[in-house]
């Protein structure tokens, strides 16, 4: 996993409406560099992957689309539509991501959330433990494929 904090945008910071987590990279040192080489290892990344796993897909690949990418050529797993599958939650209505760890019981070393390297590693984590909970409701009802 890797962090990428844009140079251009060293000086701004969060903090009004979410925690500034930018220097809370849970997983090694955050790297600084140009937007034009950050998006060039995106496209590396986007041209080398086999699926994509994002909280609130739509969101993200609006994100991606502005910068001049196109993730849509691959599978995407959206964590925000899969926790509908979940029991127990309200249909209808958007999870975020730190409802979602919650909810799934995810713990991790890492408390920084509105970090994007961080988010990231635990959108991964709520893919896989969707995975598990859907798989085993299926296998409890008989319905394993």
């Amino acid at each position: 996993i890797r962090h990428f904090i844009v140079a251009e945008n060293i000086a701004k910071r969060n903090g009004t409406y979410c925690p500034d987590n930018k220097y809370n990279f849970a997983f090694g040192a955050s790297e600084i560099k140009p937007l034009n080489e950050i998006i060039q290892i995106l496209s590396d990344t986007i041209n080398n992957a086999s699926l994509f796993v994002f909280h609130n897909a739509s969101a993200e690949i609006g994100y991606l689309t502005k910068l001049g990418l196109q993730p849509t050529q691959l599978p995407i797993v959206d964590t925000q539509n899969l926790s509908y599958l979940l029991p127990d939650q309200n249909r209808g209505l958007k999870i975020g991501l730190e409802s979602l760890v919650r909810a799934l019981s995810i713990t991790t070393s890492t408390t920084h959330m509105h970090n994007a390297g961080n988010d990231a590693y635990l959108t991964l984590l709520s893919a896989i433990e969707i995975d598990k909970v859907i798989y085993h409701s299926q296998e409890a009802a008989g319905m394993d494929n």
